[in-house]
């Protein structure tokens, strides 16, 4: 359970009460009700002394709120009772055992007592039901915010050292001004949200997510949000992006979308991640009506989101990589010996402009690590000769290599020193003693996780001035700011993934696959207001056998040399809203 935006609707609650009588002891020999599901035995806690029944949490759904409730339970209950109840996750076997199941447990229990508050038409987002089926007393609730209530009614209401007579039959259903949206005659709440588990960008992520919160404010209902790659097919679904479901059309044309609602299914897509994120917007359009049927809706990027409004993230600059060479009037590609360093093994480290290492091919910009006698090759385009920019989103599609050293970064930068251009006649108000770097991904050639980082560059006049190069490593930042592929064993050259940076005038966030996993506030040192609020340009870079890195590039594998060796980027682009600060500015 996730929590998204607070709505009124979390707080106005109707409230059905049904306790039953019966039973004598809570032993789970029960006068059950009419449907044969809750138990009508009496719920004794305490018996000689000690706790008769023990607090079951789920333990892989670690959700915070269901700890924090099982945590904030026992102590309640200690206090109210006068005995320890335990408090254990759910993989212990649970068979003809007293137990409080509290949230989305593996026991059977759980389920069936959703199903029965669906029965008793509840099933909205904050509806939650507290019921005794068998030895269970089940808590259970389709939000964190109807776990916590209910956490809380139990407590106050249910938890006594008498106990409660009859059993326990408690439905809460959320009460609002709701309706119901249907889809061919069939209601909203049955579709979920299906999104590719990889490759999908932050901005269409966004907009899935103000699709969610539409459908609760205007019906009570929360759409789950589900992956490709982690779900099978349903028989309702609303498709979005490239999602591998059958029936998915792909769009070439960068600038298309297309949304086709069709019979049980929906699919929303996009030629470009703006064009798919504009897409789900525009079905989020739809929603007002409350009756959607058999449509086709086609449109263009470029003429739809002028009607959006300055809020808005727009295209506002990119690269789709399509065509046989690289676009000069977008990148500056590094030649020959212009970037160089020390290498391993006596051979030096260089970023080539060999067209054997450094190509496009079927619409996509390739880096591929190479070596001979005396060069370990790399590549690097940057776009400090043709573009720079202040605040915005900017993200890369692409495929990462896999190989000791093999060195790869997508990073935005305000170099000291550019082709043809010195410090002295770009951005006259940067310190000449400090630059900014972001690392949006940068890895060192294990492609099971990647890190972002944000350093502050001394030039060789704040070197002299006694200023030194800092960045957000250590205990306080080191962890968090790594992004590890989300499957045990899994490696991030293995598919396309999407790596992204937002940035404003208050922080800089950073972005894998439509997850936002670590932001960075830049408002709190004065240092860094001063550096990282100046305009900077984009670099897509590949180096190999640095020697002053630990990973021995001699130790590289021929799979790696020819398999896991290339780093491959399907688009770079930059998205800015019309805030008033925020600027591009076209070089060349």
């Amino acid at each position: 359970m996730k929590k998204i935006l607070a709505l009124t609707l979390c707080v106005l609650f109707a409230v059905t009460l049904f306790v039953g009588c019966g039973g004598d002891n809570g032993s789970g020999d029960t006068a059950s009700s009419a449907d044969g599901i809750i138990s009508k035995a009496d719920v004794n806690y305490v018996n000689n002394g000690d706790s008769v029944y023990t607090i079951i949490r789920p333990e892989e759904n670690t959700d915070v709120d269901e700890t924090a409730s099982a945590s904030y339970l026992f102590k309640q209950m200690k206090g109210t009772l006068g005995v320890t109840v335990k408090n254990m996750a759910d993989n212990t076997d649970g068979t003809d055992k007293y137990e409080i199941l509290l949230g989305a447990t593996n026991r059977p229990e759980s389920k069936q007592a959703l199903d029965y508050l669906l029965s008793q038409d509840g099933g909205r987002y904050n509806d939650w039901i507290i019921c005794t089926i068998g030895k269970k007393i089940v808590i259970n609730a389709y939000s964190p915010d109807g776990l916590k209530a209910a956490t809380e009614y139990f407590i106050k209401n249910l938890v006594k050292v008498e106990g409660v007579k009859g059993g326990i039959e408690y439905v809460n259903k959320v009460k609002g001004d709701f309706v119901d949206i249907t889809v061919n005659n069939v209601n909203l709440n049955k579709f979920s949200i299906v999104r590719p588990y990889f490759n999908f960008s932050y901005l269409a992520q966004v907009e899935v997510d103000k699709v969610v919160e539409t459908i609760l404010a205007k019906t009570g209902y929360k759409t789950a949000v589900v992956f490709d790659q982690k779900t099978e097919a349903a028989e309702y679904e609303i498709i979005v992006g490239n999602a591998g479901r059958d029936g998915v059309e792909t769009i070439t044309d960068h600038d298309a979308y297309k949304i086709t609602v069709s019979g049980k299914k929906i699919y929303i897509n996009g030629g470009s991640a703006h064009a798919t994120a504009l897409a789900i917007a525009e079905f989020n359009k739809m929603l007002q009506h409350n009756a959607i049927t058999d449509t086709a809706k086609s449109g263009s990027y470029a003429e739809t989101v002028q009607s959006y409004g300055d809020d808005t993230f727009k295209y506002a600059w990119g690269d789709d990589f399509d065509g046989d060479t690289l676009d000069t009037t977008k990148w500056y590609q590094r030649k020959g010996l212009e970037d160089s360093a020390e290498g391993q093994h006596g051979k030096l480290s260089v970023r080539s402009d060999n067209p054997d290492h450094v190509y496009l091919r079927d619409g996509k910009f390739h880096i591929c690590a190479a070596q001979d006698d005396n060069y370990w090759y790399g590549g690097k385009i940057t776009s400090a000769d043709t573009m720079s920019f202040k605040y915005g989103y900017a993200e890369i599609s692409a495929i990462v290599p896999h190989g000791p050293s093999f060195w790869v970064a997508f990073w935005a930068s305000r170099p000291s020193k550019y082709k043809n251009q010195t410090m002295s006649n770009t951005d006259p108000s940067i310190p000449m003693w400090m630059r900014p770097e972001i690392d949006i991904m940068e890895m060192f050639g294990n492609s099971a996780s990647y890190a972002a980082n944000g350093h502050r560059w001394p030039t060789e006049t704040g070197k002299n001035m006694g200023y030194i190069h800092t960045s957000l490593d250590g205990k306080q930042f080191g962890q968090s700011k790594k992004y590890s592929h989300p499957e045990a064993g899994g490696r991030l050259t293995d598919d396309f993934h999407t790596y992204g940076f937002l940035w404003d005038s208050t922080q800089i966030s950073f972005t894998c696959d439509g997850k936002l996993f670590f932001k960075y506030d830049t408002t709190t040192k004065e240092e860094d207001k001063e550096c990282f609020n100046h305009e900077m340009s984009l670099i897509i870079s590949m180096a190999l056998g640095y020697a002053s890195q630990s990973a021995d590039i001699g130790t590289a594998t021929e799979d790696e040399w020819t398999k896991t060796n290339k780093f491959i980027i399907d688009y770079c682009n930059v998205y800015q809203k019309n805030d008033g600060i925020s600027f591009l500015r076209v070089l060349k």
